[in-house]
């Protein structure tokens, strides 16, 4: 779980920088971390071993990553819940 987490926003981060008017489907939405402060460390510990992106440098902008993948463009990502 920690897995898909850190690699859905790694991967969906970069997608979204190269291709913003695209749309993506994945797995994982951001609830779940949203709603589990533990699981949320483990995966912000597993993204910043391995990544020093700027475009994931705060909690808000790595969960916006992962929700990348709800099949919403970016400027309907800002106003829709994730489920």
């Amino acid at each position: 779980t920690i897995g898909d987490f850190a690699s859905q926003a790694l991967a969906l981060q970069i997608l979204h920088d190269r291709f913003p008017n695209d749309v993506f489907i994945a797995e994982e939405g951001s609830e779940a971390l949203r709603n589990d402060e533990s699981l949320w460390n483990k995966v912000w510990g597993a993204v910043n071993n391995v990544s020093d992106d700027d475009d994931l440098d705060s909690k808000e902008r790595l969960l916006s990553a992962i929700d990348y993948g709800q099949g919403v463009k970016d400027d309907e990502h800002s106003t829709s819940s994730t489920t």
